[in-house]
């Protein structure tokens, strides 16, 4: 099981646990950025420092939660109202070659991302579901990077990818849409 995401702090430990802990699954989360652009307001660290203090606190959860974690080289640039903002300033091909390599290298059975939807918020987030959504289709393309295929990396196709529903139905307490699938958290 492979989950990806924007920065630290967007993943779903409860669904990482259950799965790693409780269902005995290898699961991983890919992060795009350590978060070196979010703020701190509980501490003085910023930029480097921040993403050094979010990957240790990643690494920390996962002890708990038995995911393994990797990393893309976005970097965090702080809040972002664009999408396509986000694409340029990562680097668009660049991502979605490194999710590429992380889905070859794992070669996880289910993919998910966070929500695309929405146009509130930071982009970030909607930007790496629409790469990761990408990357779970590259991966299986044996033309799409192909130096990671001279590299040794075999294609690979996941079976299932599957969207967060988004926190927005959380905190606005709207119901879900009706094509979602519930996983129950409460059992593990």
């Amino acid at each position: 099981f492979m989950m990806a995401t924007a920065h630290p702090d967007d993943e779903n430990n409860g669904v990482l646990a259950l799965l790693s802990k409780g269902e005995g699954i290898r699961t991983t989360l890919v992060t795009a950025t350590r978060g070196d652009g979010g703020q701190n307001e509980i501490g003085s660290e910023l930029f480097d420092a921040l993403a050094a203090l979010r990957t240790e606190e990643l690494l920390a959860a996962h002890r708990l939660d038995g995911a393994e974690q990797y990393f893309t080289r976005a970097v965090d640039f702080g809040y972002s109202f664009s999408r396509e903002e986000t694409f340029e300033r990562w680097g668009r091909t660049e991502i979605l070659g490194d999710f590429v390599r992380m889905i070859r290298r794992v070669r996880p059975e289910v993919v998910t991302g966070l929500s695309p939807d929405g146009r509130g918020g930071g982009q970030h987030h909607q930007a790496s579901a629409i790469i990761a959504h990408e990357a779970y289709h590259a991966a299986g393309d044996a033309s799409r990077f192909p130096e990671q295929i001279a590299e040794g990396l075999r294609p690979w196709q996941a079976s299932k990818f599957y969207y967060f529903a988004g926190f927005e139905y959380l905190f606005r307490g709207t119901a879900p849409p009706e094509d979602s699938m519930g996983v129950d958290l409460s059992g593990y």
